[in-house]
């Protein structure tokens, strides 16, 4: 995804809408584009105008399909937590040779011997 563009604009996305979500194509169970743009921020994604226009359309299909869906009228299935029988998964625990510990924190951004070596969580 590209960066943000030059200037200010909905959501802070740096892009200028120019024009209400209306007269953005956002009908009936549609996406405006303002709304994509705040979930583009919300999110934390540098997008362009294109690339907001591209995703409108794409997340307005899959709300689309989620709309079919939940408009079935599922009163007389029953709930369930898997579609298919399910076995007993469980296995025997194999020990086996653990990696070495230079192999394994060879990448770590801090280590304290052989352990990594991690920032408090809490103050």
């Amino acid at each position: 995804m590209s960066r943000e563009v030059e200037g200010t604009g909905a959501a802070g996305t740096g892009v200028d809408l120019g024009h209400s979500s209306r007269e953005e194509g956002a009908g009936e169970g549609e996406l405006s584009l303002a709304q994509v743009a705040e979930v583009a921020t919300l999110a934390r994604l540098g997008l362009e105008r294109g690339e907001l226009e591209q995703l409108q359309k794409e997340l307005s299909v899959i709300l689309s399909h989620i709309s079919a869906i939940a408009a079935v009228n599922t009163e007389s299935v029953a709930e369930m937590a898997r579609v298919g029988e399910t076995a007993n998964s469980w296995r025997e625990d194999v020990t086996t040779p653990s990696l070495p510990v230079e192999l394994v924190l060879a990448n770590a951004p801090a280590r304290q011997g052989d352990h990594f070596l991690v920032g408090a969580i809490q103050e």
